[in-house]
């Protein structure tokens, strides 16, 4: 274990520099790493909800993304969400009117969550032309 104590700042530092150490088989890149470790890194005997809400902040504003997940820690680079799908208007309001009838009564959709016109017509353009 660490000799003394860690700032959030100086363990968001360590994660940081984790993401960019070849290891794993792997150049860099995003890991996880087990509460044991980051024990050792925070130089610490409990990490407190507080504490860990700390450093994922810090390891936020260094370009990182921090996730609990129970027994390990995952960091990754917050460009991995950049082409995520956005969730629109519309499917909000499908899977609302869904709740609101009841999970098992499913409404029917009057066109498909997501798509756009440009879509559409760009889809009619291929059809049109047998692809």
């Amino acid at each position: 274990m660490a000799t003394h104590r860690q700032s959030a700042s100086a363990v968001a530092t360590t994660l940081a520099q984790l993401y960019e150490l070849a290891f794993g088989g792997k150049q860099n890149g995003r890991y996880r790493i087990s509460r044991k470790f980051l024990h050792e890194i925070a130089g610490r005997r409990k990490i407190s909800d507080d504490f860990l809400r700390d450093v994922a902040e810090e390891v936020f504003e260094a370009g990182f993304i921090l996730i609990d997940l129970g027994t390990y820690i995952a960091v990754l680079n917050q460009s991995l969400t950049n082409n995520y799908r956005h969730v629109t208007k519309n499917a909000v309001a499908e899977i609302l009117a869904r709740q609101a009838v009841g999970e098992d009564k499913k409404p029917r959709r009057s066109k498909p969550v997501g798509i756009t016109k440009r879509k559409k017509a760009g889809k009619r353009k291929l059809d049109a032309k047998g692809g």
